[in-house]
């Protein structure tokens, strides 16, 4: 009876970590998952509770050490169809002016799918009111902007 408390425990575990793994980025805590699977594994055969414990800790150092790289390397790569949200996905958009941007006074701003950003010049050159600007780059939390006209 002992042993199938230890496996549904290990079970358990394993089952709990991979909750956690989808919350969390990284493909850390799944590697304990995976160690779990093998000891609860290893648990059904009848081994003690120290051969599960070592087979945890070597099965997940091995997960961390073999396995992990490769699924950072080659199934979180594709970046480049990943779908922009947020600050991420303002570079390139077209807002306007709601109040004159003067870099020098540290003051302007820009309305961007009606939503309100600090902005500053990229030229440094003002930039009067009601003029479409293109985000070029974000510092911090203040739009870096060009006037449109000025965009080749």
């Amino acid at each position: 009876m002992e042993i199938l408390f230890v496996w549904w425990a290990w079970l358990v575990a394993a089952i709990i970590l991979l909750i956690v793994e989808i919350l969390l980025p990284g493909f850390i805590v799944g590697c304990f998952a995976v160690g779990a699977v093998v000891a609860a594994i290893v648990a059904v055969f009848g081994a003690g509770v120290n051969a599960q414990i070592f087979t945890f800790a070597f099965v997940t150092l091995g997960v961390f050490i073999f396995i992990r790289p490769f699924a950072i390397k080659y199934l979180m790569k594709d970046s480049k169809h990943r779908v922009t949200t947020n600050h991420d996905a303002l570079p390139g958009r077209i807002g306007r002016v709601i109040s004159d941007i003067d870099n020098e006074a540290m003051r302007g701003e820009v309305r961007v799918d009606g939503d309100i950003f600090m902005a500053r010049s990229l030229s440094g050159e003002p930039i009067k009111k009601d003029t479409d600007v293109k985000i070029e780059k974000i510092d911090s939390i203040i739009l870096i902007v060009s006037p449109v006209e000025n965009v080749k």
